[in-house]
């Protein structure tokens, strides 16, 4: 039976014959609109098929949501009428029935003509970790490449010197693979690059008629007219004052006549922009005595304000344009270098997957266009092939249009052009992927230029539609999304102009609604104790010392609060509808929303587990649990036993059950040994455990060498049962579901074509390092659900909290050393090579401004979609240290900033707090803040408040009701409490006790700081650093001993520092019994090479005069002539902790460890020998010995417990003096 649908539903379901666009609002029906379209014309007098729609969604799953949709709608309508054969046939045609995500379609294409395009069709689809394994591989490639012809490739030379500010080559790959990424997302991406590269060789003299230069003028522009607002307003106030005004009137009228004069400049051009913006600023006079001081401070801050906005504008407007034009010619080959650089990653990350007869989806949706479109000039005309793929349809149906790109708005056209028949549905408000390389401007810009349905034009005029009903939220929920985004989506930068029609219209009735059954009940008080108004709970907590320490505590008093908040409403009757029916909360009921969960989320799942509420996550992000380490763990034993680290935690494992006095006994049997090798041996002297561990991986590395990696993972499973291992623990069901996720890993890559244990655990990792691995945990039926925003997008719940709103916006975009935009092409910094300083280009700047623009629009919608899931109940919660001066810095000036204010806004909190503060029900924040910022013209009621974290746990209390002050009131019997009165005895005697407690001092504090363990090594200098830091002064390095990275510069080689290292290496494993000469010497350094002690380059960079030199000293010769020497002596020690930290009770103990490089015993005792490889002269032997000194006494005394011998005498040997030094 078909739904009722709205009037303007009908319409949309109705329109045929032109391009239709629907913006459609959350919780407005667009599914429904899209089900009833196509049915309409299934059942109607065009009696088609399903097959003759294509429709596009975003996702896989939506796909198959929306497929089983139309399974049910046409099996009710058979329901009704059994005889209509035509319908019972859509039932069999939708099973190939083109409903699909934008890359199954290409797919299909590529497929079907693979004889017109490059690809075969036997090709398999590479994306996640393989890809990026491929990625990482073809760019390692590709830029090894360019480094061999640096000297000739001067544009490759110049990108990778302005990227050498860090120590290796990250950013430069970072940029190359960035720009890969994004430029990939145009249809045409060569054709990109030709025209970015012309934008930047045609510039104009004039720098303000260069698209950056318009971007930084027009935002100066806007900055001080707003400023010049808050300049006037300030005037304004002061006519109540005129003690006042006299004084700070006259600089208030030259402030606006910069303002204005700046404002009229810049319309004149750039140049003319710098002059004005150079204009200096009047003093403000001493105010009188006897004037307000509340209005003299507030018009003070609001001069501030001007101040601080007009040096922004004068740093951004500062340089002529000559200055910027040249930093343009001087940044163009760079940006030519990163061009050349991209299409030699393409070609050789093409070469890579050709090779294994793979390609991803970017090939599929290029080879597309290549098939559909053909260029002429600069028209894009849509060829054969997209004429007749074209022609099978009736009509292209595109669902969330705000989230398409170039690509595939471009392949859509291609298929109607000339047809009218493609239907775009979304609500660009809810544009959330630009991470993704969505696109909203396609979908505003349609917006905009498209004629209203209701205008009643001919065929053929494209058109769109608004539906702004909302049928999934209460009044109250509607209201509140109301009154936040007509003040945040204003137009301009916002992208969105929040008016009377994209606001939400109520569409849904509510059970126990008037409207409903007209008994006229009050479902507010009836069913939600506390009602179904939103709330915004602000949670004030102690400012912490550190930016971590105050980020922990925010999120554990946060938490805290929701979890109460949650169990006093599952406890208190709250109640919500389903199916018309009220019914009490459950906890499945309620969502936590979070920017971001990877880190944040475990602070509410242990919260709300201590008020006895279960909760699930969904996870994301780099994921390390016991069980897939286990495996990968075992994997790499099996590929390589001689990986200790990996072998110990297999021996750790419930299969071969090694306790750790077992793993012990085991490495102490050959310390100098492998594990592997030690393992072994005990096998050898009978250890049975050890026998059946050697020969389990041997089992499995047969298995290993006849079977894939799918096949040898479910042979270890099936041998060893850990899966159901696992599944006993606690989580056991998510346990056995990530062992299940690897094993389908290990299927998937075989069926690629690849092979291999060590490839499988790269790749492997890879997907648990990026968060593609797939471990989001199933969502429990009555458990509080925890998740991203992102990942709440299409879901609804009854009751909602957006949780952490005091979290800052991820710009990091807007900060990376390379930046790319679709439209305003490539910034780059400039890097002064007399400095060594990297600064930023105009271009860069207005680049940064813009992407930061689009930002924070994104952040707007991915509010609008927290906000627009609630059903029944929203719930914000904001914690902040020192929440009323937290308010009171947000709230200063907020009314008269306008959308700068929105501009400048770091986070959430900046947005909702003047918002809710101006809002009627805004009360509480003005008076914790002082605020009088007050609008009475807003819709709905809000419940906010300011409460103590940890006090309350209810929006109307916290307040003050659990401070001492109130306790000792309530003492006392009375309600006040004077300093002159005599408080009762029991007051006295709590005040003793409270005295008692705040001055009680842990008696163990010293301890604390002493570690369980110290090397020898953290001993250097240790019994100096207080007497060397006491007065000393802090030094900067000048700029000018920065150096460039050496492979940019073109220096091959070892470091001074690396060569000593392969030094001390050699001396460390050399035999120095056999160093007897210059060739002896040599040849073990080439013992050394081929054994792969030392690398190439080490080796080659020892020099063995340096330890003939040591051979030939008075040193050296007692060395041979000893009667017992020792090399690389490891100890370890129990000793008093007081030896070391004075301050360590008595009979504390210490675990010291270290390693001595060299002893020998003579005769009369024993002599030690440390090797140092510090750059020193022999003047400064003595400092330098010094700060060795602990070190080595360190090893005499370990020396002499150990052995039970006298050490005799220590020597450090300098091999930068070839010197012995006597300590």
């Amino acid at each position: 039976m078909p739904v009722k649908l709205t009037d303007e539903q009908r319409d949309a379901v109705v329109c045929r014959n032109r391009e239709m666009l629907v913006s459609a609002a959350a919780g407005s029906g667009k599914t429904r609109v899209i089900v009833e379209r196509i049915m309409s014309r299934i059942t109607g007098p065009e009696r088609r098929n399903i097959d003759d729609f294509l429709v596009i969604t975003f996702t896989n799953a939506a796909a198959a949501e929306l497929r089983d949709r139309f399974e049910r709608e046409i099996s009710s309508r058979i329901s009704e009428t059994p005889s209509d054969r035509h319908l019972k046939k859509q039932l069999s045609l939708l099973a190939k029935a083109q409903i699909t995500t934008i890359d199954a379609f290409c797919l299909s294409v590529v497929r079907e003509f693979n004889h017109l395009c490059d690809l075969s069709p036997s090709v398999s689809i590479v994306d996640g970790a393989e890809a990026d394994l491929l990625r990482s591989e073809a760019l390692e490639n590709t830029l090894e490449s360019l480094y061999e012809e640096i000297e000739s490739n001067t544009d490759f030379a110049e990108l990778a010197s302005l990227l050498s500010a860090s120590r290796d080559d990250r950013l430069l790959a970072g940029a190359v693979s960035d720009a890969y990424t994004k430029i990939q997302s145009h249809p045409f991406p060569d054709i990109w690059m030709e025209e970015t590269i012309r934008v930047y060789e045609n510039c104009p003299d004039d720098f303000g008629d260069t698209v950056w230069g318009n971007i930084l003028l027009k935002e100066a522009v806007s900055t001080a007219e707003a400023a010049k607002r808050i300049l006037e307003t300030a005037l304004d106030l002061l006519k109540d004052e005129p003690s006042l005004e006299c004084k700070y009137a006259p600089a208030l009228r030259d402030d606006i006549g910069v303002a204005e004069g700046f404002v009229s400049s810049a319309g004149n051009g750039w140049d003319a922009a710098v002059e004005a913006a150079s204009a200096p600023l009047s003093r403000l006079a001493a105010a009188p005595r006897d004037c307000d001081p509340v209005l003299r401070d507030r018009i003070k801050s609001m001069r501030e304000v001007w101040k601080k906005i007009y040096g922004t504008i004068s740093e951004s407007i500062s340089e002529q344009s000559r200055v910027h034009i040249d930093e343009i010619r001087r940044i163009l080959p760079a940006i030519r270098g990163l061009f050349a650089a991209v299409k030699r990653y393409e070609r050789e990350y093409g070469r890579i997957k050709s090779s294994r007869n793979l390609v991803d989806f970017n090939d599929v949706s290029h080879a597309v266009i290549k098939l559909l479109c053909r260029r002429s000039g600069e028209l894009t005309e849509p060829t054969e092939v997209a004429e007749l793929i074209g022609g099978r349809y009736a009509e292209v149906l595109i669902d969330e249009f705000q989230d398409t790109n170039g690509i595939q708005t471009l392949i859509a056209d291609m298929l109607t052009r000339g047809r009218n028949n493609l239907f775009m549905v979304g609500d660009v408000k809810q544009s959330i992927y630009r991470f993704r390389l969505a696109e909203p401007e396609i979908f505003i810009s349609r917006y905009n230029t498209y004629k209203d349905y209701s205008d009643a034009l001919g065929d053929g005029v494209p058109v769109r539609m608004i539906l702004s009903k909302n049928f999934r939220s209460r009044p109250e929920v509607v209201d509140a999304v109301n009154s936040v985004f007509k003040k945040l989506m204003v137009g301009g930068f916002t992208q969105i102009s929040y008016g009377e029609r994209e606001k939400l219209h109520v569409g849904r009735v509510c059970a126990g609604d008037p409207a409903d059954d007209g008994s006229g009940n009050d479902y507010e008080t009836s069913y939600a104790p506390g009602g179904f108004n939103p709330e915004f709970m602000v949670i004030d907590i102690p400012e912490a010392e550190d930016d971590e320490e105050d980020s922990v505590g925010k999120l554990e008093a946060e938490a805290a609060y929701v979890a109460k908040r949650i169990r006093s409403m599952l406890d208190g009757g709250f109640q919500v509808e389903e199916d018309g029916i009220m019914r009490n909360l459950r906890p499945g009921d309620i969502a936590i929303l979070l920017r971001s969960a990877s880190s944040k989320a475990s602070y509410f799942e242990r919260a709300l587990s201590a008020n006895g509420i279960e909760s699930c996550t969904e996870r994301s992000g780099p994921i390390r649990t016991a069980e897939l380490l286990a495996l990968l763990s075992l994997l790499k034993v099996i590929d390589n036993a001689y990986q200790d680290i990996p072998l110990i935690g297999v021996m750790n494992l419930p299969i071969y059950r090694f306790t750790p006095d077992e793993l012990t006994e085991i490495r102490s049997a050959d310390r100098s040994a492998s594990m592997y090798d030690a393992v072994r041996k005990s096998a050898g002297k009978g250890n049975e455990k050890c026998k059946a561990l050697i020969e389990s991986l041997s089992s499995f590395r047969t298995y290993a060498a006849e079977n894939g990696i799918d096949r040898l993972i479910r042979h270890v499973y099936s041998v060893t049962g850990l899966p159901g291992i696992f599944s006993a623990m606690a989580g056991g069901a998510e346990r056995r579901r990530n062992l299940m996720r690897l094993y389908e890993h290990a299927a998937k890559y075989v069926s690629s074509g690849r092979h291999g244990i060590s490839g499988f655990i790269n790749y492997i990792e890879r997907t648990m390092e990026n968060g593609t691995f797939g471990s989001d945990e199933a969502f429990g039926d009555d458990a509080v659900r925890i998740m991203t925003i992102h990942k709440s997008k299409g879901m609804e719940f009854p009751v909602v909290f957006i949780c952490d709103i005091s979290c800052k916006f991820n710009l990091d975009d807007t900060r990376k050393p390379v930046l790319i935009h679709p439209k305003y092409g490539i910034g780059l910094r400039i890097l002064d090579q007399d400095r060594m300083y990297q600064y930023p280009t105009a271009v860069y700047t207005a680049i940064s401004r813009k992407l930061r623009e689009e930002s924070l629009a994104e952040e707007m919608r991915i509010l609008y979609v927290a906000m627009t899931r609630a059903k029944e109940k929203l719930i914000m919660t904001c914690a902040l240290p020192g929440a009323a001066v937290k308010l009171q810095s947000i709230l200063k000036n907020a009314d008269g900033l306008g959308i700068e204010r929105i501009r400048s806004a770091d986070g959430p909190a900046k947005w909702l707090v003047p918002i809710l503060a101006s809002h009627p029900s805004g009360a509480r924040l003005r008076e914790i803040s002082g605020s009088d910022y007050f609008s009475a013209d807003e819709p709905g009621t809000w419940i906010t408040d300011v409460i103590t974290a940890g006090f309350s746990d209810e929006p109307e209390t916290g307040r003050e009701d659990d401070t001492a002050v109130q306790r000792l009131k309530e003492a006392s019997g009375s309600s006040e409490v004077k300093a002159s009165e005599e408080l009762p005895p029991d007051v006295d005697e709590l005040a003793v006790t409270i005295r008692e407690r705040l001055d009680y001092r842990y008696p163990f504090a010293g301890l604390s700081q002493v570690p369980s363990k110290i090397t020898a090594t953290q001993l250097k200098g240790k019994a100096y650093e207080s007497e060397l830091t006491e007065n000393a002064e802090v030094v900067s390095r000048p700029l000018s001993h920065l150096r460039r990275p050496r492979f940019a510069a073109g220096i091959t080689g070892l470091t001074p520092a690396e060569k000593g290292t392969a030094l001390h290496l050699a001396m460390q494993f050399a035999d120095i019994m056999k160093c007897r000469d210059r060739e002896s010497i040599e040849k073990e350094i080439g013992r050394l090479r081929e054994s792969r002690i030392l690398s190439g380059l080490q080796a080659d960079a020892v020099d063995p005069e340096k330890i003939l030199r040591f051979v030939e000293s008075d040193l050296g010769k007692r060395v041979y002539a000893a009667k017992s020497v020792k090399r690389e002596f490891k100890f370890s020690i129990l000793d008093e902790a007081g030896r070391y930290y004075p301050d360590a009770p008595a009979g504390e103990k210490l675990l010291v460890q270290g390693v001595c490089d060299l002893f020998f015993e003579e005769d009369d005792g024993i002599v030690v020998v440390d090797f140092k490889s510090d750059k020193v002269s022999r003047s400064g032997l003595s400092a330098k010995a010094g700060e060795y000194r602990p070190q080595v006494e360190l090893y005499a005394y370990a020396l002499e417990k150990i052995t039970g011998k006298t050490v005799k005498e220590k020597f450090l040997y300098f091999f930068s003096v070839d010197e012995a030094f006597r300590l």
